[in-house]
């Protein structure tokens, strides 16, 4: 696949249970998103795609796109729109770092993400706030 994809489509890999990374632009595990911008409805949902997540251009994730998907960490510094249970059910997933100006999140967005403990806003690069969860 082209790393200028800018686009993943709805259910473009749902249940494909053997998917353990998606890296369009460099060699490491988990999933390396360059230039997509937005991630479809369901997109990866169900797979086994782990580890730290990448995507510096993505501004939208569609509604279940990482339901059950085994992220550990998601840097999306655009992003501004989560769709209802995205990350569901990750319950790997520790850190999450986003757009400070975000307009939606979801209903049931990272429910069941019990690890989960801190949320980034970051402009430029530069943490702004630092939203933590309690146990």
């Amino acid at each position: 696949m082209s790393p200028s994809i800018c686009r993943i489509g709805d259910y473009a890999f749902t249940s494909c249970k053997a998917l353990t990374n998606l890296n369009l632009g460099a060699a490491t595990p988990g999933v390396n998103l360059p230039e997509a911008e937005t991630i479809g409805l369901g997109a990866f949902a169900d797979t086994a795609v782990a580890g730290a997540m990448s995507a510096p251009k993505l501004t939208k994730v569609g509604d279940y796109a990482f339901q059950n998907a085994g992220l550990t960490s998601v840097d999306a510094p655009n992003l501004t729109t989560i769709g209802r249970a995205a990350f569901q059910m990750n319950k790997s997933l520790t850190e999450f770092t986003f757009n400070p100006e975000i307009t939606k999140i979801g209903m049931l967005a990272f429910q069941g993400c019990t690890s989960l403990r801190n949320f980034y806003a970051t402009v430029d690069g530069q943490k702004l706030a630092t939203y933590t969860t309690d146990d």
